[in-house]
């Protein structure tokens, strides 16, 4: 309610907050038919009329000028592409020397595995027939210390 009476009397602020101002549909309407009339009523712009071939010949050497530019532009423009195709060839290239590398990296280190696991298996068998040695040997000296006994006694 307080609203409506601050817009009755064409307040703009309520205690610090901005009031718009509510105007009906069919006032905007006629404000905007008044401006749309307003600029119906205004001269219309008078044209200069210029002769056409008058600045002709400024005309013909800005157009040569222009096309010299974009002639300069289009060769600047060629080179440019042609510089980014040796670049991309040479990106190709270097990228082509990297995975062969990283592959044959990747063999070395493959054999390196399987060569150290080939190394560790024969010290593992080494080791088996040590201790089976070992055991006949132990097995071997027990008996003979055992036949000694028995021969002793």
């Amino acid at each position: 309610m307080c609203v409506l009476q601050a817009r009755a009397n064409k307040l703009t602020n309520l205690a610090g907050v901005a009031i718009s101002a509510h105007e009906h549909t069919g006032q905007k309407r006629k404000r905007e038919e008044k401006k749309k009339a307003d600029k119906s009523q205004a001269e219309p712009a008078k044209v200069v009329k210029r002769d056409p071939f008058a600045d002709s010949g400024e005309n013909v050497m800005l157009v040569q000028q222009l096309r010299d530019q974009i002639a300069k532009l289009n060769s600047i423009v060629a080179q440019k592409e042609a510089a980014m195709l040796e670049k991309d060839k040479k990106i190709a290239s270097l990228q082509a020397d990297l995975m062969s590398a990283e592959k044959k990296h990747r063999e070395k280190v493959e054999q390196l595995l399987k060569d150290k696991d080939e190394a560790i298996q024969m010290v593992i068998e080494r080791q088996r027939q040590a201790n089976k040695q070992a055991s006949k040997e132990v097995i071997i000296v027990d008996y003979q210390s055992r036949m000694n006994i028995l021969l002793q006694v």
